[in-house]
């Protein structure tokens, strides 16, 4: 039994490894002649969870889309994502990946994740070689959280262990200057609470 599970688990593995990669839309071809596109990056974090990252062209304007979840298998090539009570689909096959909502009803989620009435919804293609760097949105975490008529906008930038991170706040009535500061460890979630109940949000990022 003991060596069923490790063949099991290894088999699981190879499998899920070879979903793992960047896919881009249609418009990536044409990237040179101006056009507008949107990369989805795919990463393993077990043997049952992939992190899906959505970035797009960032050189010319704001980035059109931008999204961050974790997803879990359902189904041999489709993996699931909850995200505000809502399913996200992520469905693989040859070589591409489809991106959709479980339920009809709750396709407006994607198009929460873009700005210009884009949507994350539609097919993505895996390409080999890497993305384009000099256009492609080099934040590797974002995230805006409110409460209590405070917003912060946190981000992150940096390749390897070290990330660059900065949070905006936005509403404080003393001090809304931008913190910095330098992380060893790659940023993976961020939350908003008033953990002492004193009518000020406390934030957590986690790495």
């Amino acid at each position: 039994k003991t060596t069923e599970n490790k063949e099991q688990t290894s088999a699981s593995s190879s499998t899920i490894s070879a979903l793992v990669g960047d896919y881009v839309s249609a418009d990536y071809e044409k990237r040179k002649e101006g056009y507008d596109w949107v990369a989805v990056s795919v990463s393993q974090v077990s043997d049952s969870t992939l992190h899906v990252s959505v970035r797009s062209r960032a050189d010319k304007k704001k980035p059109t889309c931008t999204f961050d979840a974790d997803a879990v298998k359902s189904t041999e090539n489709i993996y699931k994502a909850t995200v505000e009570g809502k399913n996200i689909l992520f469905t693989f096959k040859d070589n591409s990946i489809a991106i959709s909502t479980e339920k009809q009803e709750d396709s407006s989620i994607l198009n929460y994740y873009c700005s210009g009435g884009g949507s994350l919804a539609g097919d993505y293609k895996k390409i080999n070689e890497p993305l384009d760097e000099k256009q492609i949105d080099p934040r590797t975490f974002t995230k805006v959280l409110s409460l209590q008529n405070i917003t912060f906008d946190i981000n992150a930038t940096g390749k390897g262990s070290t990330q660059q991170l900065t949070i905006q706040p936005i509403g404080l009535k003393v001090d809304n200057k931008k913190i910095t500061m330098e992380v060893d460890e790659k940023i993976t979630n961020a939350e908003i609470e008033d953990l002492n109940s004193d009518g000020f949000p406390e934030v957590l990022v986690y790495t």
